[in-house]
């Protein structure tokens, strides 16, 4: 699994106001999103690959790492 991790404040930025986002449609996107992050992201991190900080990087640099990544990827046995 790879995890594009970004801050709450990141993805708050990118989709405040986007009606299709019924956890966030009450408002408060970016107070929902930390909430939503305190329960997720330690069960993201548990269960990744792979983690990019993704609100640290361009997209094509992005997609760089993923592509070296799965060119060196062997899956774990307990998986």
């Amino acid at each position: 699994m790879i995890w594009l991790k970004a801050t709450p404040k990141f993805l708050a930025e990118r989709i405040d106001g986007d009606s299709n986002r019924p956890l966030i449609a009450s408002g408060e996107t970016k107070k929902r999103l930390m909430e939503l992050a305190e329960i997720r992201y330690p069960l993201y991190e548990e269960c990744s690959d792979l983690i990019l900080q993704r609100d640290e990087l361009k997209k094509r640099n992005v997609v760089k790492r993923i592509l070296q990544f799965l060119s060196e990827f062997t899956p774990s046995e307990d998986r």
